[in-house]
């Protein structure tokens, strides 16, 4: 009987070990399992940014070149809440959120200024008289 008890005790002793080792593993890297997580946001929310930028320039030379009257649609998806405005000379678009700031440049004057909630947001962009606005 004295042996089953000894075996039992080993048993129990082993398990503890290899529970202590797998949380202290677990413990030294938690901190880089999240700095990773937190850069891997960081790099999503920059995209995302940049690419709404990208898009509205894109869509906005398009309906200059074409001429007054000319619109189309743009949708915009974003991981967190972005502002667009327009930069001081009217010829580009400040697109920035918390930690984020693209601009870009515009064939025509653009007159903008959106706030975007997280998620899908659909307007138009259209040309009146050589300017670029919101519909």
């Amino acid at each position: 009987m004295k042996k089953q008890n000894s075996f039992h005790a080993q048993l129990s002793i082993e398990f503890l070990l290899v529970l202590a080792i797998t949380l202290s593993f677990i413990i030294l890297w938690l901190p880089a399992i999240i700095a990773t997580k937190n850069s891997t946001q960081s790099a999503i929310n920059e995209f995302y940014v940049k690419k709404a930028a990208e898009d509205i320039a894109y869509i906005s030379d398009i309906i200059c070149i074409l001429g007054a009257g000319n619109e189309r649609e743009i949708a915009i998806i974003t991981d967190n809440k972005i502002t667009i405005t327009s930069l001081s000379n009217s010829k580009g678009i400040l697109v920035f959120d918390k930690t984020n700031n693209i601009s870009k440049n515009t064939k025509c004057n653009i007159n903008v200024s959106l706030i975007l909630e997280k998620g899908r947001t659909t307007f138009i962009l259209k040309n009146e008289k050589e300017v670029i606005s919101v519909k």
